[in-house]
């Protein structure tokens, strides 16, 4: 079909997906044209994917948003998952309340933060010891520059469709803009699931390699979940040549399992450093890199007569005004302890309900949809492919992918950064309510694929 014509019929198919949309949020749509929103650069995170403006959200408690024209959603964004359980939970509200009547951040040590470490360590495989960041993205910078330090290496592999922030060697590409074409000579990229591929990269370069950095599930790229023992693979060959292994948990950890991915998936011996973030902020900013004591010695502070020691390591330097604060530790505190082993259990029964509803309904209509995930959070791509890798959900058509997204929210249900993530407040019934969103979208748009897309209906 001529790309002009696909386009005109797509387009009609979604005028009045809008015009209702607009119907029912015109304060949304006053606050997103007021002048005075101008000094906000959008992001790709303001907007409702497909809707013609973002829903600008008043008020949310446990799995439900509220916008300021009153519309209700089922929240599966979860803020980007980070949200285990749910919005405004009162257990961590009153945690951060309770810090709260002592200060908010202290340029010091506090018993907040050791405590959450100790929790981290307990937890994650592998941890004995670990430093505090804001964010996902830090957390990564921070573990690929210890891995540097420690290994005296500098080129960094990771996987095609993977995330691990916006730091300059494990962000850039051919997609993005603002890298200098020398970032390109620090990194090597790999394709997910692929072992052969791999292991012939890594035994290349393992000489200026210093670590291997990996999402356990590729996030963004739809949640897809590893194959046949790929993790244990992974740890098997870089230990074979002598590379680091890095487990980005910032969106597994603590949410796939007590333990994360590494736990979930059983792979022994742990990886080398793992960065987390996310569910252990409890809502609130909050992030860390952890590693055996001998690793996390190049981060340990030296007095300064014996800096010039040439038996000792460098230091790295770690740290900001706010790593470690005491808000962020406090609720990371409450959100750990809320996941027992009976909240995981009942987590990701919730998650094989939605994976499994959401492959019915496609199987049902004969609709050729992919639908990824594991644990507690699932993806669907638009795609009659097997979608076994980042670089495969790159290539699906994104016009589709964002009409299902459109559709969902036009049936009350958000569909998050890739997917769609659970809480721990959820139910069967919102689950549920979800699976009948996608069929209901589904059902409205099989004439749409029949027509531009023929190949997606069987």
């Amino acid at each position: 079909m001529d790309p002009e014509e696909r386009q005109a019929i797509i387009d009609a198919f979604r005028r009045p997906w809008v015009e209702e949309y607009t119907e029912k949020r015109p304060k949304s749509k006053q606050l997103f044209e007021d002048p005075r929103t101008r000094f906000s650069a959008r992001t790709y995170r303001d907007f409702a994917r497909g809707a013609p403006y973002p829903y600008y959200i008043e008020a949310a408690q446990g799995f439900t948003l509220r916008d300021v024209d009153g519309n209700e959603l089922i929240d599966f964004g979860n803020n980007a998952t980070a949200l285990v359980h749910g919005h405004a939970h009162p257990y961590i509200e009153q945690a951060i309340i309770g810090a709260l009547r002592t200060g908010t951040s202290y340029s010091g040590s506090h018993i907040y933060r050791d405590r959450l470490a100790e929790m981290l360590a307990e937890r994650m495989p592998g941890v004995e010891k670990v430093t505090f960041a804001m964010s996902g993205t830090e957390a990564d910078m921070y573990a690929v520059r210890i891995a540097r330090a420690y290994s005296g290496k500098d080129k960094v592999m990771w996987f095609s469709g993977g995330y691990h922030g916006t730091y300059d060697p494990v962000h850039a590409g051919p997609t993005f803009r603002g890298y200098p074409e020398s970032v390109e000579q620090d990194y090597l990229m790999a394709d997910f699931n692929d072992k052969e591929g791999t292991e012939r990269l890594i035994a290349e370069h393992k000489d200026q390699l210093a670590a291997v950095l990996i999402e356990p599930v590729q996030g963004t790229a739809g949640y897809i979940a590893p194959r046949e023992d790929f993790l244990q693979f992974l740890r098997d060959v870089t230990t074979k040549y002598g590379v680091l292994l890095i487990f980005d948990e910032v969106i597994t950890g603590f949410r796939w399992a007590r333990g994360g991915a590494q736990e979930y998936y059983n792979v022994r011996p742990a990886a080398d450093i793992v960065a987390m973030g996310k569910v252990m902020g409890g809502g609130l900013p909050n992030a860390a890199v952890g590693a055996s004591d001998h690793i996390m010695e190049v981060i340990r502070s030296l007095p300064v007569e014996n800096q010039a020691q040439p038996d000792r390591r460098p230091t790295v330097p770690m740290g900001g005004t706010y790593s470690g604060y005491k808000l962020g530790c406090a609720a990371g505190i409450a959100a750990l302890e809320l996941l027992t082993p009976e909240a995981y259990e009942r987590l990701n029964g919730l998650g094989a309900r939605l994976i499994g509803g959401l492959k019915s309904v496609c199987s049902e209509l004969g609709v050729k949809a992919q639908v990824s995930g594991d644990a507690s959070i699932a993806g669907i791509h638009m795609t009659d492919k097997d979608v076994w890798n980042g670089e495969i959900a790159r290539n699906v058509d994104a016009q589709l992918n964002g009409l299902v997204r459109f559709g969902l929210l036009r049936h009350g249900v958000i569909w998050g950064t890739g997917g769609l993530s659970l809480n721990t407040v959820m139910t069967e019934r919102e689950v549920d309510e979800a699976v009948e969103a996608l069929r209901e979208t589904l059902l409205e748009m099989r004439p749409l694929l029949q027509r531009v897309a023929p190949e997606m209906v069987g």
